[in-house]
């Protein structure tokens, strides 16, 4: 993940697409927040929010509820949404786990985290507006960062913007790791034109020429 791209350079070049941001899992993730941050997480702690790991029936119903109502509240494209079974094979194929942040008997902001052999990445998030102000967010990616680096995971990638610059989400994520911003670079490859063509015409036409690969994904 880090400092790859130069590997493929000589199979599929690759282009430049957006900053990102990872937390290096050691034992100096505490040092590394930012001083907001660090005040949210200690908020979140203080007001007797509990991160767990649930990848039971009930933590996969739990977050798909909250993450559809998180798409619906944001009016998120259809690109966006998962079925409940989407949550459940990665859990059960053990590429990932569900983090929930419990405050009473509220859930209030869940992290879908996929696991590889020395990464974790954050794929899926969502929260309840009504609890903004206790940062959910924060102290669940917190929490799992700590949970990495204490089973031997090297980095905790956060992902970037919803755009392709540093916009507000970007900034929030590397307030969890203020020097942890890296380039992401993507290749692009259509293996069978006929397909893909087909694919853009009954997505809706989309135009193929657009900066969105694939473009049948682009809404």
């Amino acid at each position: 993940m880090v400092d790859n791209a130069k590997w493929f350079r000589s199979i599929y070049p690759p282009e430049f697409y957006k900053h990102t941001v990872a937390m290096k899992l050691d034992d100096q993730i505490m040092t590394r927040l930012s001083t907001n941050a660090r005040r949210n997480y200690r908020k979140a702690k203080q007001a007797g929010i509990e991160v767990v790991n649930d990848n039971s029936q009930w933590g996969i119903q739990e977050f798909s509820r909250l993450y559809r109502e998180t798409m619906n509240r944001l009016k998120a494209r259809s690109g966006y949404y998962f079925r409940d079974n989407y949550y459940r094979k990665i859990v059960e194929q053990s590429l990932g786990d569900i983090y929930l942040a419990r405050y009473g008997h509220q859930i209030i902001g869940a992290i879908l985290v996929l696991k590889g052999k020395v990464y974790l990445h954050n794929h899926l998030t969502c929260s309840d507006h009504r609890y903004a102000y206790l940062s959910p967010s924060t102290i669940i990616n917190i929490e799992v960062a700590k949970w990495g680096a204490e089973h031997g995971y090297s980095y905790y990638h956060l992902g970037g913007g919803v755009s392709e610059g540093r916009d507000g989400l970007f900034h929030y994520k590397k307030s969890l790791n203020k020097l942890g911003e890296l380039n992401l670079y993507m290749s692009k490859k259509i293996w069978n034109p006929l397909v893909y063509d087909r694919l853009v015409v009954e997505s809706g036409g989309l135009d193929a020429a657009g900066s969105f690969f694939p473009a049948y994904r682009g809404r």
